[in-house]
Formats: structure tokens, sequence, C-alpha cells
């Protein structure tokens, strides 16, 4: 019931916009923008275009002659002017256009909720768009139909929007798994961790955040020793920094569940 489009460049420094190419990906640039990640999930889609536009002109350029305007307005009144039950959407698309969702969920599925349970609605948005832009419609030209190729094309314009070397939101994704994903090299790691200093792991497990001169108070070990087990840490990405905060991750929440607390810690000298 609400259509609405955002143009919007990126935050200034100074007097000049950020470029695009200094973000590291599509998702920082649309934190800066937008701000909360639920906000950045109300969108149906969303572009970035690193374009700097064209550096010359061609006086001598013509453009196609477009269709009259009337055309374009009634078209535009047609779609519109459509009632729910003129959307023709039969239980095999319905059932396509779950499978296509779950699929672009099972890959992009982040806490940035671009990819979501909602997905396969973001899809059929898109598809209705396209079908009642290329009028497809039945014999009656009441209804808009709306079939496979629709969807196919809904799915691809969303993979494009979103996978490529600009946005990132593929390897954005793949970094933000590792640092919930609990494998065996991160267990033993964090095994080791352990019988070298409990006490910074169990104040770990006991905060959701911290600080270093907190850690190091409460390890009660020397600066070589402690930067150590902090760079380890950090390494195998149990911990993240947020300025001077110290955020122990999902990776190691659930790594610290699984490892041996029987074992006591061994005092090394360095």
């Amino acid at each position: 019931m609400v259509r609405m489009i955002a143009l919007t460049n990126t935050r200034s420094q100074g007097a000049i916009p950020r470029p695009i190419t200094s973000y590291p990906n599509g998702i920082e640039i649309l934190l800066d923008i937008i701000g909360a990640p639920e906000d950045v999930a109300r969108y149906d889609l969303i572009g970035i275009l690193p374009g700097k536009g064209a550096h010359e002109i061609d006086p001598f350029f013509k453009p196609e002659t477009p269709y009259p305007t009337e055309a374009y307005r009634d078209r535009i009144h047609w779609i519109w002017s459509r009632k729910p039950e003129q959307i023709i959407i039969s239980h095999d698309i319905y059932t396509y256009t779950i499978q296509v969702a779950n699929t672009l969920n099972e890959s992009f599925n982040s806490y940035i909720k671009l990819f979501s349970t909602e997905t396969y609605l973001k899809l059929f948005r898109i598809a209705i768009a396209i079908a009642g832009y290329t009028v497809s419609t039945d014999d009656t030209y009441e209804n808009i139909v709306i079939k496979k190729e629709h969807i196919d094309y809904a799915m691809n314009l969303m993979i494009q929007l979103y996978d490529n070397d600009v946005f990132r939101f593929r390897e954005f994704v793949k970094a933000e798994r590792k640092f919930s994903d609990v494998d065996e090299e991160g267990t033993k790691e964090l095994q080791r961790l352990w019988q070298q200093s409990q006490k910074i792991l169990l104040h770990l497990e006991n905060y959701s955040k911290t600080q270093a001169k907190t850690l190091k108070a409460v390890a009660g070990i020397d600066d070589t020793a402690f930067n150590i087990i902090m760079s380890s840490l950090t390494t195998n990405l149990f911990i993240r920094y947020e300025g001077f905060d110290i955020i122990p991750t999902e990776r190691f929440r659930k790594t610290i569940k699984v490892i041996n607390k029987s074992e006591t810690t061994r005092f090394i000298r360095i």
C-alpha cells in the first residue's frame, strides 16, 4: 500500500561525500546511512551505484522516440488499480517461490536481514511489479498473472544487487559466520587457553563486554603472557573489539561450553 523510493549519497567527510570505494562492503554503507539493522530490513531492494557518470558530452545524441505519455500513465493506473484478488499466484508458483527464498536465505542469512523469513514476500512484491510492467495478464486483462520467469527475474535481480564487487554481501556473510562457527581447531585452541588462564575465559564467559585493563587485572599475569593470550583470542575470532570494549563472540560462547573445564591451569613462565 506504500510506495517509496529513497535516493542518497554516502555521508560527507567535511564538504565531500565519502567515496563508495572507501567502504569494505555495502553493509558498512547502509549502516552509516540508515543506522539500525532492523531499519535496513524494511527495504525490499537496495542498490549501490559506484559509477561517477559520463565524462564526455555527445551533442548529436538523440534518444529513441518514447511511447506517448498516456501509454505510461495508463499502464501505471492499470497496475495500481488491481485488487489483491486480481493478483493470480498459483499453488505451484507459491511453492516454487518458497523454495527460492529458502535457497537465498541459506546463502545470505545474516544479522543484517536483507534476506530473512520475509524473503519470499520481497520476491513476490518484485515479481508482481515485473509482471505488471510486462502486462502478464489473462484474456480478461483484469488480472496480473505471476509466472516462474517473474520469480526467477526477482531472484536474479536481488543476487545481482548484493553479490557483486561493490556490495560484497556474500563475503560479509562468510566473514560473519566465522564468528559463530565451532570447529575442532578452535576448540583445541580454547582448551589450551583454558589451561593457561581460566580467569580470563571465565570473565569473558560471564560478561557481555569488558576492557583490556579489566581483563589484565583479573588475569594477574605479566604483560607478555597477557598479550599472547589476547592475540590468540583475537586471531581465533573468540573476541572482537568495538573501540575500547572487548566483546566475546558467539563462537567463543559456543566453544567454551564444549571444552573440558576440569583441566587445571598450567602456569608457564615466559
